[in-house]
């Protein structure tokens, strides 16, 4: 993704990037959200998460390379599609459940899923003791 002129401390080049929203919104949308690829290996642990697949690709150069670093979850981004330079290189099969609670934490949703799972547990529970009890009553 090529990010164009940036402010401040930001990095003009060009970085990978993860897709993180769904695919229907991406088909029409002139956009999508994205979360930087930063070369660096030091996580930040509630935010960022190390790439540890080998996910092989080639640069912009035509350069053959493996995608290392860290998704930052503390870069997520609304990027015009225009500034697409290749076409999607992997899947991030070893990283995709990390993102996706790392994505429900910052997002303060874990709780709500949790109580949510509670609730259907529970009420998983009732259903057996009563289908039980009707169970002993015929």
């Amino acid at each position: 993704m090529d990010l164009g002129e940036n402010i401040g401390s930001e990095e003009n080049k060009i970085r990978p990037v993860v897709v993180i929203q769904s695919n229907a919104y991406n088909f029409k949308s002139p956009v999508f959200t994205g979360a930087i690829i930063s070369s660096s290996t030091l996580t930040i642990p509630d935010i960022q998460i190390l790439i540890t697949g080998v996910y092989p690709f080639k640069d912009e150069n035509g350069v053959q390379k493996n995608l290392v670093g860290a998704i930052d979850l503390g870069q997520i981004k609304t990027i015009g599609k225009e500034r697409i330079v290749s076409s999607k290189i992997c899947d991030l099969v070893n990283e995709i459940n990390e993102i996706d609670n790392k994505l429900l934490n910052i997002f303060g949703l874990s709780n709500i899923i949790k109580k949510k799972d509670n609730i259907i547990n529970s009420l998983n529970g009732k259903v057996i003791y009563l289908k039980e009890q009707l169970k002993d009553n015929t």
